[in-house]
């Protein structure tokens, strides 16, 4: 009997801005940006999105798979999303390879010299020359396929200061969008990544404000929940995981958007850290 390998979303952190802690986040957690995707890590069979503090986490629970080689896919290089790189414990064991995936229009010499500067005097006390692991670099036009075997991964530029870019991860029939960060102008759909996201199984979104929030933070580079359930109307998707939450958002904010936004689509969901989202066909 062959066993069918459903694909799996794993949520190691889905905060916004900053790590946050205290009584008000513990439902919902307080890691910045990092999703695990895929089907099996005894194959290697799965890829990391952004690299947020979730990624210390993400990297401890490992143990089991050392001498794989992982994918660790970047949106784009504020440092909520970069957090972790330094706390990852595969780039500490020999044996394993690292792979940082970027796209070329974000950052045109390539994510190893940002990593300098993020593992640079004075902001951090060791160098990246430390790492035992085999860490390799590759940078991809937003219009071609990353192939990584079962996994591939198309892009799609997001209007984000400094440069962002989506994520489409297909795996088997089961399609993940990972839309953070990004800015939206109200009124107007985003249509590039309406197609883009087209009948996705689960579309991740960023959903930092309310629309009663918006106007005051113009430029600051961030959606909100209301425009996320716009796009995932249009875009005809299966499930919306409402992400990247505003670092003041509380447990209890929280539980009333989610409340909110079910009432209008009602496969929506506010993500949390260390949740599991089974893909299913039948969803």
């Amino acid at each position: 009997m062959v066993t069918v390998q459903q694909p799996i979303v794993k949520f190691w952190g889905t905060r916004g801005s900053l790590p946050v802690s205290g009584a008000a986040h513990v439902k919902y957690g307080g890691n910045t940006s990092c999703v695990e995707i895929g089907l099996s890590r005894e194959s290697g069979q799965f890829v990391i999105i952004d690299a947020g503090s979730g990624l210390h986490a993400l990297g401890n629970s490992l143990e089991e798979s050392k001498g794989q080689d992982y994918h660790i896919c970047l949106s784009h290089f504020h440092l909520d999303h970069l957090i972790g790189i330094p706390f990852f414990a595969p780039l500490f064991q020999a044996g394993c390879a690292v792979h940082f995936h970027t796209i070329i229009e974000d950052a045109p010499d390539g994510f190893e010299p940002i990593l300098d500067k993020l593992m640079a005097t004075p902001f951090f006390p060791i160098q990246s020359d430390v790492f035992q692991a085999e860490v390799h670099f590759h940078s991809h036009a937003s219009t071609s396929q990353i192939d990584l075997g079962e996994i591939k991964l198309t892009t799609c530029p997001i209007p984000h200061p400094g440069g962002a870019h989506a994520y489409r991860v297909s795996t088997g029939d089961m399609d993940v969008v990972y839309a953070t960060d990004t800015e939206h102008e109200p009124g107007t759909l985003n249509t590039k990544l309406v197609d883009f996201s087209q009948a996705a199984d689960l579309m991740l979104y960023d959903c930092t404000y309310d629309d009663n929030e918006f106007m005051d933070k113009k430029g600051f580079g961030h959606s909100t929940w209301q425009e996320a359930l716009r796009l995932a109307q249009a875009a005809q998707v299966k499930n919306l995981a409402i992400y990247h939450h505003d670092p003041s958002r509380s447990d209890v904010q929280l539980d009333e958007i989610e409340k909110k936004a079910q009432l209008i689509f009602e496969n929506s969901f506010v993500a949390a850290d260390n949740q599991l989202f089974v893909l299913d066909s039948r969803n």
